[in-house]
């Protein structure tokens, strides 16, 4: 019957037979886009949401093809859907973990599983509300709005806004941004604020993604590619670092030279820059991000253009800064940002 299955590079399921029963060869190849190879033992059918709850219920196919087309599927839908390849990346994460627990048909998942693994991780890890959220949201996103199952689960309410963040002054970002010692992590917190990156952006910046002649940085984000001018300092941090790495893919790479360094690592990178510059103001390193955004409205940039620069959907999001500038400590040190 079935010889083996594979998953091909444009997203499809290739069915290899060793024998063709009749009924069941006629039925998948019924399903829309399937086509037959070069040789009649040999056939491809569309990696799609039924095709691959179709291959969760074959006896025939081992579980780790099953779980492998359930990730090229997420990934397959999320780039149709201009997700960015860091939410993508943190969607599968969450799903992995939890199919390592649920070994069950597909179809059958429901609310209450969910829930359950949910329950058992929040007594285990005490996940922040924010990841909580995205956790749920990845639920949300897989199986409810790809494999339209009746899933619901409630989000965490977060009250927090721009004009909650803590946001540092000028003499601040100068202190934290001169104090790592590794160069690596001094240019990766540099590009950060000069040209107000999320962390996820910044981690996941390919060499290619540099026009060094003509200090630009393409900067992928659900809106659409958008192009930075680099700061002189930036353009100089990075000639130095670059000329001191391996052609990795990434710019900054992780501990395995084909990935990015993890989110958490740069988190930890400016923790430890913020220590060693003694400030004490409760941020983090998304707060570069904000003072960035902070102080070029102080400098009187234009709301569209500053739209732009953060890669907001809705001008909301950069409005809502607006309440943060007046309450900012006035200091005598002062640093250009990259794209004022």
């Amino acid at each position: 019957m079935i010889k083996s299955i594979e998953i091909s590079h444009d997203y499809r399921f290739v069915f290899q037979f060793s024998d063709l029963p009749r009924g069941f060869v006629e039925n998948l190849s019924k399903i829309p886009g399937s086509e037959w190879g070069s040789f009649r033992r040999v056939l491809f059918i569309p990696l799609t949401p039924d095709s691959v709850c179709m291959v969760d219920t074959l006896s025939s196919a081992d579980l780790h093809l099953k779980r492998k087309s359930l990730f090229v599927l997420l990934d397959k839908v999320g780039r149709e859907r201009k997700k960015s390849i860091q939410t993508i990346f943190s969607y599968r994460n969450f799903l992995e973990k939890f199919f390592h627990q649920y070994s069950g048909p597909l179809l059958s998942i429901q609310t209450r599983d969910l829930m359950t693994y949910l329950e058992n991780w929040i007594s285990e890890k005490d996940p922040a509300d924010s990841t909580y959220n995205l956790c749920v949201s990845s639920f949300h996103f897989f199986f409810r709005e790809i494999l339209g199952l009746p899933v619901h689960l409630e989000l965490r309410k977060i009250h927090k806004s721009a004009s909650d963040r803590e946001i540092l002054s000028r003499d601040e970002v100068r202190k934290i941004l001169d104090s790592p010692s590794n160069l690596k992590h001094r240019t990766l917190l540099s590009l950060v604020y000069n040209s107000g990156l999320r962390v996820s952006e910044v981690v996941t910046i390919r060499r290619e993604d540099l026009d060094r002649n003509r200090k630009l940085l393409f900067v992928e984000s659900p809106p659409g590619t958008r192009v930075l001018n680099l700061c002189d300092q930036d353009c100089l941090l990075l000639e130095e670092y670059l000329s001191g790495i391996d052609n990795s893919t990434y710019l900054f790479p992780g501990q395995e030279p084909l990935r990015p360094l993890s989110i958490r690592a740069a988190e930890k990178i400016f923790e430890l820059a913020k220590n060693r510059a003694g400030v004490r103001k409760n941020v983090s390193i998304h707060s570069l991000r904000h003072s960035y955004a902070c102080h070029l409205l102080e400098n009187g940039i234009n709301e569209k253009k500053l739209q732009y620069y953060l890669g907001h959907r809705h001008i909301q999001s950069t409005q809502a800064y607006r309440k943060v500038v007046p309450m900012i400590e006035e200091d005598t040190g002062f640093r250009k940002v990259g794209n004022s």
